[in-house]
């Protein structure tokens, strides 16, 4: 006799239908309260592959990591994977089906949530993660499987050296980045937009490092033509971790349809978001998305908003993208330039889509940036002070730190281009320098019309003011938020730029503060 059938012999013998499928679960009878039933589902879903996420419940495959959304209709079948479902029939108890309407009031039950484990995100690959040792902070990587500390789930999907040499790790990492048109003319190992790219590489592979709560730098890829080579970067940055990744065409998306698609990502919890061919940063939505992360999402066809915390890795690329001074500080511009035509240049050895999403390429690419990890954690996780932004002080000093560790320049050092970015800003500063240039001491007041002549006769008037604009009231407005700032001129005296108006006359005083 099989022992199915004699585990069903002994249930029929005390009144209860089971199996040996149910014999090695738990009973949980369904007539109970509705808190006792949602407590003792949840603690038995706690050792399961059910987590939530924001609102909402998902399962992780543990061998893709493939996340699914659980709701009310797919948790009936769920929850029998979890105990034996049973109520009471005469004497005895006999196996039940969970209906749909008490699957639903379980999973919004309080004490149902409350001991289903809260998953922070799943990652491919193994990254790397903050760890106490012998009291002492480190850093290693996580382990296959939930992590319970972070909140991650790890399937290592994509394997790769974990004892790289450093110095081998960055001349891999230069062989690779070599050809690429990097406006900062500077050697790899000291150029910033290099550097840029690197901390975008880092900012992705060392994501399980960065609290929750604090804010991501948007990545900007900005070029003076096409063809330079902006989505391949955002690839290089992404495919290591994400494997093949999908591209959202911003220039030919209109703004409405651009604004569903950024709120189902929010929604999805989309790890990553990229926007290629990026006219300009003028959507409302996606301007909000970078200035604050925490949004009030509405869910389509519902009526209902939701809450949704924005961790994805969000970069755009486009040609001379410019950027307000506020949304300068909240990006890191990567900026490309090519002296002749970009589409006609040779490579010793292109970078396609075919060679970044090569598993071989990938494991070496997480192989190099793991060893500039090791090598920084090794010294002992030295902070670099230059490396730091404003708002973004945990994202900068960690990717900054290490890229500086390894003798690479400081990403967030001002950018290098002299196209995009803020070329309002960079036109007020020239026409400021030159006019201090004509000042030996003291202060001088120049009449607004000097002011005016001067940034014509210097030629940046036209990126004062835009084409299209009354020049009375665009320039006067545009020198506003200069006045009362210092700055230093090509003599490297430094100045404050004023302006003084009265009923009849307004003028821009330039004070000389210091000798060369």
């Amino acid at each position: 006799m099989s022992l199915e059938k004699k585990i069903a012999l002994i249930g029929e013998s005390v009144g209860i239908e089971t199996s040996i499928t149910d014999y090695a679960k738990p009973s949980v009878l369904l007539t109970r309260p509705l808190n006792e039933i949602a407590g003792e589902l949840g603690a038995l879903a706690h050792r399961s592959q059910l987590y939530r996420q924001g609102e909402r419940y998902v399962t992780v495959d543990p061998k893709t990591g493939d996340v699914r959304g659980m709701l009310a209709d797919r948790f009936c079948s769920f929850a029998e994977t979890l105990a034996a479902l049973v109520k009471p029939g005469g004497d005895s108890v006999r196996a039940t089906r969970m209906a749909k309407d008490l699957a639903k009031v379980v999973m919004a039950s309080d004490v149902f949530r409350s001991r289903v484990r809260e998953l922070r995100g799943v990652n491919r690959v193994l990254l790397p993660v903050w760890r106490e040792c012998d009291g002492k902070r480190t850093v290693e990587l996580l382990p296959e499987g939930f992590d319970e500390v972070t909140g991650y789930y790890s399937v290592d999907g994509q394997l790769f050296d974990h004892e790289l040499d450093p110095d081998e790790a960055r001349s891999y990492l230069m062989e690779v980045y070599r050809d690429f048109p990097w406006s900062d003319a500077a050697p790899l190992e000291r150029n910033r937009d290099f550097a840029a790219q690197l901390a975008a590489c880092l900012g992705v592979f060392c994501s399980s490092m960065i609290p929750a709560s604090e804010d991501r730098l948007m990545t900007i890829y900005s070029a003076n033509q096409p063809g330079s080579g902006k989505t391949n970067l955002a690839r290089l940055a992404l495919a290591p971790v994400f494997g093949e990744i999908a591209v959202v065409n911003a220039g030919s998306s209109k703004s409405d349809e651009l604004n569903k698609v950024l709120d189902a990502l929010m929604l999805e919890r989309a790890q990553y978001l990229v926007l290629d061919d990026l006219p300009d940063l003028r959507n409302p939505k996606l301007n909000a998305m970078i200035t604050s992360p925490m949004q009030s999402v509405r869910v389509m066809g519902t009526g209902t908003t939701e809450t949704v915390r924005l961790e994805a890795h969000m970069l755009a690329t486009g040609n001379l993208i410019r950027l307000s001074p506020d949304l300068e500080r909240r990006t890191l511009a990567i900026d490309l330039f090519c002296a002749g035509d970009a589409m006609t240049r040779a490579f010793e050895r292109p970078i396609t889509k075919t060679w970044i999403y090569d598993p071989a390429n990938r494991a070496a690419m997480l192989a190099a940036l793991w060893a500039l990890v090791r090598f920084w954690r090794d010294r002992g996780c030295p902070i670099h002070a230059e490396a730091y932004r404003g708002g973004f002080e945990a994202y900068a000093s960690l990717v900054g730190s290490i890229l500086m560790e390894a003798q690479f320049a400081n990403p967030f050092s001002p950018r290098t281009a002299t196209f995009g970015g803020d070329e309002r800003g960079a036109a007020i500063t020239e026409l400021l320098k030159a006019l201090a240039a004509d000042v030996s001491s003291g202060t001088h007041d120049y009449d607004s019309s000097d002011v005016y002549t001067k940034a014509l006769a210097i030629g940046v008037l036209d990126e004062i003011v835009p084409s299209g604009k009354d020049p009375a009231r665009t320039f006067g407005h545009a020198l506003k938020p200069f006045v009362g700032r210092e700055f230093v001129d090509a003599r490297g005296r430094g100045f404050r730029f004023g302006r003084r108006e009265t009923r009849s006359r307004k003028s821009y005083p330039i004070t000389i503060l210091s000798d060369a």
